[in-house]
């Protein structure tokens, strides 16, 4: 079942992207998917090392030293550009709605305060911030 949504939703240009229906993973994709070992994972405290570190395993999920689980699944994204993703972090979280887009079935709602808001909007600041 898809997040409720507020009617003004459905008149933004990127409404269509809503009614999309999530893809099922494909079998070989979900079949790769490995359990890493503790020793492999991160601390929740070192997560930014994602963004600059490979797992030792392309799909897996890893107990976190502290409890819980991290899934990283590292895709490779033809076309797609580092600013591409650096502009969709700051345009997903100004709007509820675009976070909702991303995962219709789970993704409820985003917030900003009014500093981060702000900061999202002012082209002064660069996206990698």
């Amino acid at each position: 079942m898809k997040v409720p949504i507020k009617l003004e939703d459905k008149n933004k240009s990127y409404y269509k992207y809503y009614e999309l229906d999530i893809k099922t993973p494909l079998p070989d994709f979900v079949a790769a998917i490995q359990k890493g070992t503790k020793a492999e994972a991160l601390s929740i405290h070192d997560r930014a090392k994602l963004l600059t570190e490979l797992l030792p395993a392309k799909t897996a999920y890893y107990p976190l030293k502290e409890g819980g689980l991290l899934f990283a699944s590292n895709i490779e994204m033809k076309g797609i550009t580092p600013d591409m993703l650096w502009w969709w972090w700051p345009w997903h979280s100004l709007d509820a709605f675009r976070y909702t887009i991303w995962d219709p079935d789970d993704h409820f709602d985003v917030q900003l305060n009014e500093e981060g808001r702000a900061r999202a909007l002012d082209p002064k600041v660069p996206m990698q911030e």
